[in-house]
């Protein structure tokens, strides 16, 4: 079966009325480009190709054509300027440095403080390889990755410990049917915890619950492109509410003599928050390089993109 490499130009904006004096203009212009065998539109898979492919975005085709990420625009054209205005250009580009950086702590923390401030305040919810909704923040649907090695599978991403954020996740949940539960045995008068315990129940989840839904849920309710950190703020909340639920927990285990049976939970829950913190650190920190069947076996989620460069 030969090549199709036949593709059809359609102008989404620029063009008159029913599709006459159409102007293709660069940055101005948005197009979809349509595979004139198949009906389907390029777009952007979200992806990016191993050191084979020179690290490239992938591109794939889809028969869904209308959708955000099958347009496209072209910010400039330097073949139809001439040499002098290419020259100029090539002279004030912000070139790549031939020459790795070096730069103090504090200037690479000032650097990033900078850039997290002035990116992504345009608005338009642009996708990203890594960019994730509020609602796969709770469950740690989606991670970030910050680095990744030429040659190796060494790689830092945004994940931290699944297992503590589960858990306080968990954690979240049951305080809700705690304080649901507590305030609905008092209100039918009937035999509850002392009065000392609600009142520091009621205090915690007040501080802890509202400063949670104060940094978390107005997030839905913008349009821009979110990722995982944005969610950093909240999960101290909801790490200190996990502490205070654990806390009342001790309580009423201690008075219905239930201590030993609590202090083995938690002896086997950090137990295991150790061995998470272990098994990641190499997502964390980036060393050592693992292999392609070791990071598979880390994949916990599917939506966890490693980047997986060798088989070794």
């Amino acid at each position: 079966m030969g090549a199709e490499p036949l593709w059809r130009v359609e102008l989404i904006e620029g063009c008159g009325e029913r599709g006459t004096n159409c102007i293709w203009e660069a940055v101005r212009s948005t197009v979809r480009l349509i595979h004139v065998k198949t009906g389907q539109a390029l777009r952007m898979s979200g992806k990016q190709l191993p050191q084979w492919g020179f690290n490239q975005h992938e591109v794939v085709t889809d028969r869904v054509i209308i959708q955000d990420d099958t347009v496209w625009n072209v910010e400039e054209h330097r073949y139809t300027k001439s040499e002098k205005e290419r020259e100029k250009e090539l002279l004030e580009a912000e070139m790549i440095p031939t020459e790795p950086t070096t730069l103090s702590f504090w200037s690479k923390f000032i650097e990033l403080q900078w850039k997290m401030l002035v990116s992504g305040g345009g608005g338009g919810g642009e996708s990203h390889s890594y960019s994730s909704y509020p609602s796969d923040w709770l469950f740690l649907s989606r991670g970030i990755a910050y680095w990744v090695a030429n040659g190796n599978n060494a790689q830092i991403h945004l994940l931290g410990n699944p297992l503590l954020w589960l858990s306080a996740t968990a954690f979240l949940f049951l305080n809700v049917a705690l304080v649901f539960g507590h305030t609905l045995i008092r209100r039918r008068l009937l035999p509850s915890s002392p009065d000392h315990e609600w009142t520091l129940l009621k205090f915690q989840s007040g501080i802890c619950a509202g400063g949670y839904l104060l940094t978390y849920v107005y997030h839905f309710c913008l349009d821009r492109t979110l990722f995982l950190h944005h969610y950093l703020p909240s999960y101290v909340f909801k790490v200190l509410l996990f502490v205070s639920t654990l806390q009342l927990l001790h309580r009423i285990a201690e008075r219905k003599g239930l201590n030993s049976f609590f202090g083995l939970c938690l002896l086997v829950w950090f137990g295991g928050l150790i061995w998470a913190f272990v098994k990641f650190s190499p997502l964390s920190y980036g060393q050592p390089p693992l292999s392609r069947e070791e990071l598979e076996e880390l994949r916990w989620r599917p939506n966890w993109d490693f980047i997986i460069q060798t088989s070794n």
